[in-house]
Parts: C-alpha cells; sequence; structure tokens
C-alpha cells in the first residue's frame, strides 16, 4: 500500500517559485526550499526531481498565474492604449517590492547557460510583443496612435522596457526613474491630440 502524499504539490511550488523570485536560481538551496515549503527533500524530488527541474516547474508556474494576473489585460481580445497603460502602472508600483519579473531575472542568471530556461524565457518575451501587438492594433483602429507607428519596432520596444523596469526594479532603482522611463515609453506610441 502506497502512503499517502502529505503536501500540497501545487502550495509548494507557489512557496518554490516565491523563493526563486526573491533570491534566484543560484542563491537558492535545497535546504532553503525544504525550509519554505516545509516539505522534506524527498517529497520535493519525489515530484519534481531536481532543484532545476522545480525551477523549470515555477517558471510555468510563474507564467500560468503571476504573468497571466498582471498581463492578462493587454491580452483581452479589446485591449487598448488603457490596458498597456495600465500594465507599465502596476509595473512600476510593483518595482517597489524590488523583486522585478522572475522570467527576467532567469534570463540573465540562468538562460545564458540553460537551452531550457532560454526557451522557456523566449516563449515568455514572445508572448510580451504578441499582446503588445494586438492592443496596438487595436489602438491602431481606435486611432490613439499614430498611424505611421511602426509596430513591429514599438512591440520591441515596449517589451524592451518591461525588461529595463524589471532589472531595475530588482537592483532598487528610484522609482522616480522607473517611472520616468515608463512615460518616455509610452509617449513614444500615443497619438497626440493636437488642441
Amino acid at each position: 500500500m502506497s502512503r499517502e502524499r502529505e503536501f500540497d504539490p501545487e502550495e509548494a511550488l507557489e512557496k518554490a517559485m516565491q523563493l526563486f523570485w526573491r533570491k534566484g536560481y543560484v542563491d537558492t538551496s535545497m535546504d532553503d526550499i525544504v525550509g519554505a515549503t516545509g516539505v522534506s527533500r524527498y517529497g520535493l524530488y519525489s515530484i519534481f526531481g531536481s532543484k532545476r527541474e522545480l525551477f523549470l516547474a515555477a517558471m510555468d508556474h510563474y507564467q500560468e498565474h503571476v504573468a497571466e494576473s498582471s498581463f492578462g489585460c493587454v491580452e483581452a481580445a479589446d485591449a487598448s492604449i488603457g490596458e498597456i497603460e495600465s500594465y507599465f502602472e502596476n509595473l512600476a508600483k510593483g518595482s517597489r517590492e524590488k523583486l522585478g519579473c522572475l522570467m527576467c531575472n532567469a534570463a540573465t542568471e540562468v538562460a545564458p547557460k540553460d537551452e531550457e530556461v532560454k526557451r522557456k524565457v523566449e516563449l515568455a518575451m514572445s508572448r510580451i510583443a504578441s499582446g503588445f501587438y494586438k492592443a496596438l492594433c487595436n489602438a491602431g483602429e481606435k486611432r490613439e496612435i499614430d498611424p505611421d507607428l511602426d509596430m513591429e519596432k514599438a512591440c520591441d520596444f515596449l517589451t524592451c522596457t518591461v525588461l529595463g523596469v524589471s532589472v531595475m526594479a530588482r537592483s532598487g532603482a528610484a522609482r522616480s526613474m522607473i517611472e520616468n522611463a515608463i512615460a518616455m515609453a509610452l509617449d513614444s506610441i500615443v497619438q497626440k491630440q493636437s488642441t
């Protein structure tokens, strides 16, 4: 008769994700994860495998829950400039926690040495660019953006702004600096109304 599992894998994954997000992959030890989750090494290994596999699962969990919650407004079918502005406003507010974005953190810390992590980061960045593209197309139809705007360049610019804001937030940059960068990014795409 097999032993019944004594912990909730989803809850353990959430706690591990929070830990990786706060400390980074390299600085998070299995002892840290055991302490944060309250699950033994054996229990963690039996469900998730190695620390690396747990990190990969944490990245997926982040995309399904945190990114969906924060970026979902931009991905809505009728999203436009208002949703892009709202997303960046929340990004600026979140910068106070100095966590950045788990995917962006992984992009600089782990992706250069791990192909699977790199693929997950690329998918996350592609998702952001795609979300911006659809929202900008809607904005174009509503004449909220410059009709001559190069959409591909604008999407790449906004995506890079997300990455830059994440890195700056992680490093503890002044909120005013982050807000100024976001304001410049948005000013570059929004249609100026003639007075």
